[in-house]
């Protein structure tokens, strides 16, 4: 089929899909963003034509035109911020196949002015998770993050194991 054969006409579904058991009409059109041709159900199409968009069903649901976008930003099972990236930034390159990063990473990386390598990690000084002010963020080797949260639970374990111990003696006393 020449692609712009049909361009503009409109068909019944029988015409189209000889097999087709209902009725209704189709018209050939292309997509505005990925410029493929394909058919379309002119109810549809009509009312998508009126929502400014008229894309393919492949092209209607990526970035902004999906209803569940919220500017690129979302929040992991594991309390992190992703971000999706333009395939024309500059940091694409780290993101991962999806095409988003942690937001501390791009944070990061942005205030080094440099890509990070994979032994480097950066570090939530207070431990929020979605606090990603520059001023919250360490860059660390990996080992050397392992290390701080290692040392900062046995500090926190034995802080609390003295203070529970006081508690008790204080609470024998009285």
């Amino acid at each position: 089929m020449i692609r712009g054969e049909f361009e503009g006409q409109i068909l019944s579904y029988r015409k189209i899909l000889p097999h087709s058991d209902g009725g209704g009409s189709a018209t050939w059109v292309q997509c505005p963003d990925c410029k493929q041709w394909r058919w379309a159900g002119l109810y549809n199409y009509r009312r998508s034509i009126a929502k400014g968009m008229g894309f393919c069903r492949d092209c209607c649901h990526l970035g902004d035109r999906n209803y569940c976008w919220h500017g690129g930003r979302r929040k992991t099972s594991s309390g992190y911020m992703r971000i999706r990236l333009k395939e024309g930034d500059p940091f694409f390159f780290m993101a991962g196949w999806h095409g988003d990063i942690l937001e501390h990473r791009l944070i990061m990386a942005k205030h080094l002015n440099r890509a990070l390598q994979s032994s480097e990690t950066v570090h939530h000084k207070n431990g929020d998770k979605t606090d990603n002010r520059i001023e919250n963020l360490e860059l660390m080797k990996k080992a050397g993050h392992i290390i701080a949260h290692s040392r900062g639970y046995q500090d926190g374990f034995q802080k609390g194991y003295l203070d529970g111990m006081r508690n008790l003696a204080k609470g024998c006393l009285n």
